[in-house]
């Protein structure tokens, strides 16, 4: 039997700095209220994960909606300079002009605290209406940050909001069912 290998480097990202407050998107900063895509809610996995500098992050996560498996995660063994924490990970395509020529189907990931409750209030929103459009995924868009005092400083939490609903991308379901992004 021949494994599929969809061939080529990881998914480009998004990342959300909590720290700074700061949606990136390949090189550049994007204002988050200008920030829109789909999100696949429906493929985000929960569990450990470790980010190491210079490396492929180290993932350990059970799809949201097994939570038998996500409970029985155990934390694995790290260092102290990189520990394993909870954290996120799902697909989205970005519009094509927050892509600028780039690929639009991308990899949204934190083990941020701040981070993960974000997308956690969002896909509460997103699980109080997904029945009502089946077959679709939200459009999310950057509504505004919310700052969080804390032992280590200032952080800032993103707050996303359901814009709207679109049918589920082709290219999008086949990066969930681990195609790379074709379907």
């Amino acid at each position: 039997m021949a494994l599929y290998n969809p061939g080529g480097d990881a998914k480009p990202i998004v990342k959300f700095d909590a720290k700074e407050g700061k949606l990136k998107i390949d090189d550049g900063v994007i204002d988050l209220k200008k920030f829109k895509a789909i999100f696949d809610l429906e493929g985000l996995e929960l569990g450990y994960c470790r980010f190491n500098e210079g490396a492929a992050p180290d993932w350990r996560m059970a799809p949201a909606t097994n939570e038998q498996a996500v409970k029985a995660l155990q934390r694995p063994e790290g260092s102290e300079a990189r520990p394993y924490k909870w954290g996120f990970r799902l697909n989205l395509k970005l519009t094509k002009e927050l892509a600028n020529g780039a690929p639009d189907i991308r990899e949204f990931a934190s083990n941020s605290y701040v981070t993960l409750n974000g997308i956690d209030q969002l896909h509460d929103d997103w699980m109080a209406e997904k029945n009502n459009h089946p077959g679709k995924l939200p459009v999310v868009t950057g509504k505004s940050m919310t700052t969080i005092p804390g032992k280590f400083g200032r952080l800032y939490q993103p707050v996303f909001m359901i814009a709207g609903w679109i049918d589920a991308p082709k290219d999008l379901i086949a990066a969930r069912n681990g195609n790379g992004d074709k379907p």
